[in-house]
């Protein structure tokens, strides 16, 4: 198979786009959410993907699937340097034919963030930006530094600054924190929002369940937030990785967005 070709063996009307997916080179750059001595990691066992994964690998593992664009979702490649993994991917990309589109990282906390927001922008692969928001009681279940950090006016600062780039936000939390995130979401009604692998359901109990349920209720009111699941149930999430990735595959009407 030509390494840039499409796979589009099943019939066109059941054509995927990828819209979460990872590449890593293990070889060459530091992960350190994929450390072997990472203590009891969110993730489980990573030793299964602990591993380079590239182009080669997804088309051999995707084969016969009808996937037509991916999007790749930042993966921490050397966060010293969140720039970095835009560049790789980008040079991936022209090399490989794919990714189609990027999802960035950068701390929107941080001061100055606005240049590395506008460098980000100036990849024309990149779409959005995600900085992990999953804050828990249980160390090995928290990710980031507070749990209110959406609400800080300097992060705040940072996400104004994502709808004038024509950057979506990917938000990863946990549903205790999505009554913040509706508030951030009323508070910057023109940026789109796309909710990280439908609200992480840390709590399986019938209690975590329903506070979940009702959580996500109130979110999906929302005009501007997207899915971070497809296939099934996932036209939504499709119509916006379309709006990313470029003109002629929007599936449903979305607002109007940055087009490459």
């Amino acid at each position: 198979m030509d390494k840039k070709a499409r796979m589009t063996s099943i019939e066109e009307s059941w054509a995927i786009v990828d819209t979460h997916q990872h590449f890593q080179s293990l070889s060459d750059a530091a992960y350190p959410w994929l450390d072997s001595d990472r203590p009891q990691p969110l993730e489980g066992d990573l030793g299964p993907i602990r591993r380079d994964y590239l182009p080669a690998d997804y088309r051999r593992d995707m084969e016969d699937l009808g996937i037509v664009k991916t999007v790749h979702v930042q993966n921490g490649r050397n966060p010293h340097d969140p720039l970095d993994e835009t560049r790789w991917l980008s040079a991936l990309a022209r090399q490989e034919g794919m990714p189609d589109a990027i999802v960035a990282y950068a701390d929107l906390s941080t001061p100055g963030v606005e240049r590395l927001l506008e460098a980000h922008a100036g990849f024309p692969r990149v779409r959005g930006i995600r900085q992990i928001l999953n804050w828990h009681d249980e160390p090995h279940l928290c990710s980031a530094p507070a749990p209110d950090l959406m609400e800080s006016a300097q992060w705040r600062r940072g996400f104004a600054r994502l709808a004038p780039l024509g950057l979506s936000f990917d938000l990863q939390l946990y549903w205790p924190q999505m009554d913040m995130a509706l508030a951030l979401a009323r508070a910057f009604p023109d940026t789109m929002i796309v909710l990280e692998h439908f609200g992480m359901v840390a709590d399986r109990s019938a209690d975590g369940l329903a506070a979940w349920r009702a959580a996500m209720q109130r979110l999906i009111v929302r005009r501007h937030l997207g899915w971070d699941f497809c296939c099934i149930r996932g036209l939504r999430r499709l119509t916006l990785v379309s709006n990313r990735i470029g003109k002629g595959c929007s599936l449903l009407p979305m607002p109007r967005r940055r087009q490459r």
